[in-house]
């Protein structure tokens, strides 16, 4: 069944209609491990192939054999397999309670440096898909878990791929109520973010940059942090870049709107200002943005 399944010639709507996939559930719930291992990469490939396929695997309870095997598995290819699979499954609808669980085996095993930079990544998009699903009251409820500084201790020094899925749930997770803003700002999150200003990929640049004025636009203590860094250097780079210039414009509009006189006065020295005129020449949304600004700094 596997090996049909895995053909270039398969037939997926065939083999949905027959019932193929719940049978594929329990396959990987097999005490076989080359059987575990077939089904598991074979549940990885069905789930990108439609999402229609993905919820029927949901629904026939893929997710509990899956988890088991991050839970338990040491072997490092069943890992990967596995946790390319479980991410993919993330996407769709899954309830609170294997959520929290997904979350608990993430926290006290896979967010560490000593797995592989696919499991890493895997396991943080996973992450990310599941913080997407969650409500302001369940996040609230599993903030004790503590995946919070795992993240934080990822993005000192994993490799892009990872970066960005570390970035994308912090960037959630400042969005996520004041509890979450207050931990991340408590585990030295600005300290943290501001080294990732100075990437040289421009998405991890953009969601730094986001993740850091969530920041201090609830906390403009941490404002100078921030400032202390390399973070007005680094905006005055992202505003000749198009596709961080939006990005660049809000941060420093909410500087010259919170910031004090010394604050803003260093963004003038360090060339912000100028920087903000020659953005003038540009679309009318984009100029708009950058008089904004200037307008804050000439009220000083």
């Amino acid at each position: 069944m596997i090996s049909i399944a895995s053909s270039e010639s398969c037939n997926w709507a065939d083999l949905a209609g027959a019932g193929f996939l719940p049978i594929l559930v329990c396959l990987a719930d097999s005490k076989d491990d080359d059987i575990v291992k077939q089904a598991t990469s074979t549940v990885g490939t069905v789930t990108k192939i439609k999402a229609e396929y993905r919820d029927m695997l949901l629904s026939s309870g893929i997710m509990q054999p899956l988890l088991q095997l991050l839970k338990s598995s040491s072997s490092r290819r069943l890992l990967k397999i596995t946790s390319l699979a479980f991410s993919t499954c993330c996407r769709g609808e899954i309830d609170f309670d294997m959520s929290k669980q997904a979350l608990e085996v993430f926290t006290n095993k896979l967010l560490g440096h000593y797995y592989s930079v696919d499991v890493l990544s895997n396991t943080c998009w996973a992450l990310f898909h599941i913080l997407e699903g969650l409500s302001i009251d369940e996040a609230d409820q599993i903030i004790n878990i503590g995946f919070t500084q795992k993240l934080l201790n990822l993005l000192r020094s994993s490799p892009e791929s990872v970066q960005h899925a570390v970035l994308k749930s912090l960037h959630l997770l400042t969005k996520s109520g004041d509890s979450y803003i207050q931990l991340i700002i408590e585990s030295s999150g600005m300290e943290c973010l501001s080294q990732e200003l100075t990437s040289s990929n421009e998405t991890i640049q953009r969601l730094s940059c986001s993740t850091i004025t969530n920041l201090f636009d609830y906390d403009d203590d941490q404002l100078q942090t921030a400032m202390d860094g390399n973070l007005v250097t680094c905006l005055n780079d992202m505003l000749v870049i198009d596709k961080n210039k939006k990005q660049a414009l809000w941060t420093i509009y909410i500087l010259t709107k919170i910031g004090n006189v010394g604050q803003v006065k260093q963004l003038v020295t360090e060339g912000c200002v100028s920087q903000l005129c020659n953005t003038l020449s540009s679309d009318c949304n984009t100029a708009i943005q950058a008089i904004w600004s200037l307008k804050n700094v000439s009220t000083l």
